[in-house]
C-alpha cells in the first residue's frame, strides 16, 4: 500500500492538470482558481551535512548560533532567483522558509507546475491540512480528581524539592493560549518574540478554541484553583497559535511556525530558542501512515537540543493506529494512561511505520478526568476549569516534565533526559517495551534521580545530595533520610531534621543533646 505522502507526489501533477481550466479560459480562471503549494529548493548541502557541521562545537549556544548562521546563509544564496521568479508570475502570499530551504506560495496550476520544472527546484507539494482533533472536555466543578495526574508521574516529590521548571521555556504548537487565565498569565515570557501567529489574526496571545490553553495549564499552570494544574509550574512560555480562529490549520502554517521557533527574535546570536516545544496534534486524516513532511525540522530541533514532544494520537485500541509526525525520529510520542494505571483504550499503538522504534516511545495520564484551565472568555467565566482527556493531556505532562529535569540538570542533553525517563519508566501493559504503552508510564523523580552527577551522593535515599558542586539541593545529613531540606522539624530534639541552620526553638527544662542530626553548623537550606 502506498502511503498518503507518495500519493501526494504521484498524483500532484494530475491534480494540477485537471484543476487547470482549458486553455482559451486561461486567462479568466487564473485568478479564481489558486493552491497553496510547497517549494523545496536543492543547493548541493542538504539538513544532515549542515547538523555535521555544527555538531563538533562545544557548546549548545554555540551549536545553535552556528546551525541558524549557516541554514540562513544558505537560503540567502538559493532563494532569491526563485522569489522573483514567482513574483513574476502573479504568485501570492508568499513565505520564504530560512530552516529547510523552502519557500510557501499560492498560484494557479500552471504557474505551479512551470514552478516544479525549475533547475532548482528539488521538488514541490501541495499544502494539506491538519485538523484539530481533540477530546471534549467536561466542565469542572469542585476540582475531585485534582492532581492525582500530577502525583501518578511524581511531579510533587520534586516540587518538594524546590524544582519546579524555573528558568525553562516551553513553546505550545496549538490554537493558542489564553493570556488572561491566572494559572498562566504570569508565566508568558512576553516581549517580540514569544507569540506567533502565522494566519495573521491575532498580535498578542489569544485562544477561541480553547484546546491550547487546556494543554498550557497541564504544562505549566499554578494553583489560583486551590489545587496545582501544572506539572511544571514556574517555567515560562512562548506560543505558536498554527490554528486560526475557525480550527484550520496546514502544513505550511507549522512550518512557518518551527521556522519562527528555531529563532524567534530573528537575530542569530541571541539565544532565544525555547528548551521544549509541545505538539499536541498530527496528521490525524492518515492514520498508521508514515508522513515525514516535517521530519527535517525534527532534526534541526534535536541538533539545537530542543525537547519535540507530540501526542500520539487518539485512535486506538486497534494497532497501525500512529499518527505523524509522533512517529517520525526525533519526536517524543506521548500514549495516554488512566488512573487505574492502564493503557488508555483510545491511545493509539504502534507497530511504527517509519522504523523499527517502539510506538509510542512513553506513557503519561491522559483519561478520563485530568483536571486543567479553560477558556477565560475575557474574564467573564467564573470558573475556567475542566477535565480533559486525550494523548493531548499526556504529551502536555511529559513537556511539563523534561521542563522540571532539566531545570535540576541544566548540562544534561534532551537525549539524555529522554533515556532517563525511558529507563526509569513504570510497566503498566507487558513487561518492558511494547506498542501500547512503549517504554512505560513516567516517573519524574526516579529520572531525575538517575540523572544526579558521578559526584553527587545521596547514601540514604532521601533525594538530596551531597559532594558536588552542582547537585542541586545539597543534603545536610547524608545518613539519615528523615532529614533533608525541608523536613519537618521536631522542636527541641538538637536534631535539625529541615536543615535550616538550626533546631526550632526547644523547651525551657530541656537540655538539648538528642543523638546525631545536623546542629546549627548545618548548612542552610537553599528552598
Amino acid at each position: 500500500m502506498r502511503s498518503p505522502a507518495l500519493n501526494r507526489t504521484l498524483l500532484f501533477s494530475a491534480a494540477l492538470l485537471l484543476a487547470l481550466p482549458p486553455l482559451h479560459a486561461a486567462a479568466e480562471a487564473k485568478d479564481a482558481i489558486k493552491e497553496r503549494a510547497i517549494i523545496y529548493l536543492e543547493d548541493g548541502e542538504t539538513i544532515n551535512q549542515t547538523l555535521r557541521a555544527v555538531k563538533s562545537l562545544p557548546s549548545k549556544k554555540a551549536r545553535r548560533q552556528e546551525l541558524i548562521k549557516k541554514l540562513k546563509e544558505r537560503s540567502a544564496t538559493s532563494q532569491p532567483s526563485i522569489l522573483k521568479w514567482l513574483e513574476e508570475n502573479g504568485a501570492t502570499e508568499v513565505h520564504p522558509l530560512w530552516a529547510t530551504n523552502a519557500i510557501i506560495f499560492e498560484a494557479d496550476g500552471e504557474t505551479i507546475l512551470a514552478a516544479a520544472a525549475l533547475d532548482s527546484v528539488s521538488r514541490i507539494t501541495l499544502d494539506i491540512n491538519i485538523p484539530l482533533d481533540r477530546g471534549l472536555p467536561i466542565p469542572a466543578g469542585e476540582p475531585v480528581y485534582a492532581e492525582w495526574n500530577l502525583s501518578r508521574i511524581n511531579a510533587d516529590l520534586l516540587w518538594a524539592r524546590g524544582i519546579k521548571g524555573n528558568q525553562i521555556t516551553v513553546a505550545l504548537v496549538d490554537s493558542g493560549a489564553d493570556p488572561l487565565h491566572p494559572d498562566v498569565s504570569s508565566k508568558y515570557l512576553g516581549g517580540e518574540n514569544a507569540w506567533f501567529d502565522p494566519h495573521g489574526e491575532h498580535a498578542t496571545p489569544s485562544d477561541v478554541d480553547g484546546h491550547g490553553t487546556n494543554i498550557l495549564g497541564l504544562i505549566l499552570g499554578g494553583e489560583e484553583s486551590g489545587t496545582a494544574i501544572g506539572t511544571a509550574p514556574e517555567s515560562s512560555w512562548i506560543a505558536a497559535k498554527i490554528y486560526d480562529d475557525n480550527g484550520n490549520g496546514t502544513l505550511a502554517d507549522i512550518m512557518r511556525s518551527y521556522d519562527w521557533l528555531l529563532d524567534p527574535d530573528g537575530d542569530p546570536l541571541t539565544d532565544d530558542m525555547p528548551d521544549v516545544i509541545n505538539n499536541s496534534w498530527g496528521f490525524t486524516t492518515d492514520i498508521g501512515f508514515c508522513l515525514r513532511d516535517l521530519e527535517p525540522y525534527l532534526d534541526l530541533f534535536a541538533s539545537a537540543d530542543i525537547a519535540m514532544v507530540f501526542a500520539a494520537g487518539n485512535f486506538g485500541p486497534g494497532t497501525w493506529s500512529s499518527v505523524s509526525p509522533a512517529n517520525n525520529s526525533n519526536a517524543i510520542s506521548v500514549g495516554a494512561s488512566t488512573e487505574e494505571d492502564t493503557v488508555a483504550t483510545f491511545s493509539s499503538r504502534g507497530p511504527n511505520p517509519c522504523s523499527e522504534d517502539i510506538f509510542p516511545d512513553l506513557t503519561a495520564p491522559g483519561a478520563w478526568n485530568v483536571f486543567t484551565s479553560d477558556l477565560t472568555l475575557g474574564g467573564t467565566n467564573p470558573y475556567p476549569y475542566v477535565y480533559v482527556w486525550g494523548t493531548s493531556a499526556a504529551a502536555a505532562h511529559l513537556s511539563g516534565g523534561v521542563a522540571l529535569i532539566l531545570s535540576a540538570w541544566p548540562e544534561r542533553s534532551i537525549a539524555e533526559i529522554e533515556a532517563a525517563l525511558k529507563e526509569t519508566a513504570v510497566d503498566i501493559y507487558t513487561t518492558g517495551p511494547d506498542d501500547a504503552s512503549g517504554y512505560g508510564l513516567i516517573d519524574l523523580y526516579a529520572a531525575y534521580l538517575s540523572l544526579a552527577p558521578a559526584d553527587c551522593m545521596d547514601e540514604d535515599n532521601d533525594g538530596y545530595f551531597v559532594g558536588g558542586t552542582k547537585c542541586h539541593i545539597e543534603d545536610c545529613d547524608d545518613s539519615a533520610a528523615t532529614i533533608y531540606p525541608g523536613a519537618l522539624d521536631i522542636p527541641g530534639d538538637g536534631i535539625d531534621q529541615d536543615c535550616s541552620g538550626s533546631d526550632s526553638e526547644k523547651p525551657a527544662s530541656s537540655s538539648g543533646g538528642g543523638g546525631g542530626g545536623c546542629f546549627i553548623e548545618a548548612l542552610s537550606s537553599n528552598l
